[in-house]
């Protein structure tokens, strides 16, 4: 984090590691029932603004997915959506 100033980037811990097999089996359990989860209820769309039939949504939300360009933390440049 010394390299990278701002409150955008902090290294929390360098190696995580599990305290037994047991933890890290527990672990990939829960992963695997949460990834099971989102698969059933299908894709999504993103945060556009956009329904998944091209109907624009309302209200359409605050902020929208795509790539957001920054001359700084505050000032946006430009948006791809």
């Amino acid at each position: 984090s010394r390299f990278c100033p701002g409150p955008f980037h902090s290294t929390i811990l360098r190696k995580a590691d599990w305290r037994s097999p047991e933890h890290k089996a527990k672990y990939f359990e829960k992963c695997d029932a949460v990834i099971k989860k989102w698969r059933e209820g299908g894709p999504k769309p993103l945060n556009t603004g956009w329904d998944v039939d091209g109907t624009a949504l309302d209200p359409k939300p605050e902020f929208c997915s795509g790539i957001w360009l920054f001359v700084d933390r505050v000032n946006i440049t430009h948006r791809f959506p």
